[in-house]
């Protein structure tokens, strides 16, 4: 990307900068929560599923909201999960940032690795702590604590969360 601003600025463009600028600042509030990765989205929805939400669905949908997301509120995840009912399970991720990426947690981590391998439904508003903190010294690592299997997990959801935000390179 240029540095320097074309005569008249494309939203790409725009875009573009403030996530390059805000990324400098946090890896957590940078592409995502400034769109980086929906505000450049060519694709428009042709219809438009707008209820009613009453049936019972094969496949219960897995719902993971954040406590404190600025794009999707933990409340938007309340409300959907109420309209599910039965078909839906909510975890709520105590964490920042837009998506249950942008923090790694084990506990979703695991919730979702139950769901989609063995079928197996977290019970309706387990609430998971993260295993990252907020802002982080630059050469932090992750705790040397946990189990191979823990810290295999935790490594695939910070690999996912630093590919969904957009990063190239991940801290270790």
């Amino acid at each position: 990307m240029s540095l320097r601003s074309p005569s008249t600025p494309s939203i790409d463009y725009l875009v573009g900068r403030l996530v390059e600028y805000t990324q400098k600042l946090s890896r957590r509030f940078g592409s995502l929560e400034w769109g980086g990765a929906c505000a450049t989205w060519k694709g428009k929805s042709k219809e438009r599923f707008a209820g009613p939400f009453n049936h019972t669905l094969n496949a219960p949908i897995l719902i993971i909201g954040n406590t404190a997301d600025p794009v999707t509120p933990l409340i938007n995840a309340k409300a959907v999960n109420g309209m599910l009912g039965n078909s839906s399970r909510l975890i709520i991720q105590d964490g920042y940032g837009h998506c249950s990426l942008a923090m790694a947690s084990l506990c979703t981590g695991r919730a979702m690795r139950n769901y989609f391998l063995h079928g197996e439904l977290p019970r309706n508003g387990l609430v998971c702590a993260t295993d990252e903190i907020l802002f982080p010294p630059k050469n932090a690592t992750l705790a040397s604590a946990y189990s191979a299997e823990d810290a295999y997990l935790l490594d695939l959801l910070r690999t996912a969360g630093d590919g969904f935000h957009g990063h190239r390179h991940r801290r270790r």
